[in-house]
């Protein structure tokens, strides 16, 4: 059997010729930025794809026997020229399983784009789904609080990592639950909005306006807090608080990343909304 893989070697070649001018159309990395954000869309690519292959190999194969229909494809690498259809066929496969290779990709390394949370039932499921990652968050909440001078915070969205707190509370040498921990924090991110309101007459002297988020590296880990409607737009202010234990993840910036893409969904599914 004489062995030929030219046929094979040009199918590759557009296949990389696509996805190359894909990338240079969008100017953006293609994984992370294009298909992690439309995971479902890309899949039904790849199925797109994968029905077309089979279709066109079916028809070449003159057979409803599916072990026949994929018996052509081997003619991409022998001597013989591979047939138009079989050609199309084997450029349709590769790109299909491209793309679910991608998908793959993304589904064990990458984290949801925070583009795919756009919906208002899906609030709470977005702040904990960032806060349940790997790393980075460990607790976060979502605040909304009245402009009453007795108003109380209400809690729009909470996530909790318990086992990953718990877990570090032990490292560190603290003898209390994650449950104590966390009504401790629900009471300083009150607490922060009202310093942020005093520290807010000294900024003014900048002449560049009020804070809008702060990061506050502390000896065991850290908090982070963003408005999402600031004090001086609407009835009511919206704010996020968000705490780490651990200090590596500060130093890393996972901390961060993780605040920011929460940060960005919170966004996407308040744009809709004139009110939570």
């Amino acid at each position: 059997m004489d062995w030929n893989v030219t046929d094979l070697t040009k199918v590759a070649a557009i296949s990389a010729a696509v996805f190359a001018v894909l990338r240079a159309v969008f100017g953006r990395p293609l994984v992370r930025i294009i298909v992690n954000a439309h995971r479902l869309t890309w899949l039904l690519v790849a199925g797109g794809f994968f029905a077309g292959a089979v279709g066109l190999l079916r028809d070449h194969a003159k057979s409803n026997n599916p072990f026949d229909w994929f018996s052509p494809l081997g003619t991409l690498v022998l001597e013989e020229r591979a047939p138009g259809p079989v050609m199309i066929a084997g450029f349709a496969l590769l790109n299909a399983f491209v793309i679910l290779g991608m998908l793959a990709f993304c589904h064990f390394r990458l984290a949801r784009d925070p583009g795919s949370f756009r919906k208002l039932k899906q609030l709470p499921k977005a702040v904990q789904y960032y806060s349940g990652l790997r790393g980075g968050i460990d607790f976060a909440v979502l605040l909304r609080l009245a402009k009453t001078d007795e108003a109380r915070p209400e809690v729009v969205a909470m996530g909790v990592n318990r086992k990953e707190i718990q877990d570090r509370l032990d490292a560190i040498g603290r003898k209390e639950s994650a449950d104590t921990r966390i009504a401790k924090w629900l009471e300083l991110a009150g607490d922060l909005h009202r310093e942020f309101q005093a520290m807010n007459a000294v900024l003014e002297k900048g002449g560049q306006g009020g804070n809008r988020r702060i990061l506050l590296d502390v000896q065991y880990g850290g908090y982070l807090f963003q408005y999402v409607r600031p004090p001086k737009s609407g009835s009511d202010v919206l704010f996020l608080f968000a705490v780490t234990v651990l200090q590596q993840e500060v130093s890393n910036r996972q901390f961060e990343e993780h605040f920011e893409q929460m940060i960005q969904a919170i966004r996407n599914i308040t744009a809709g909304a004139e009110r939570l």
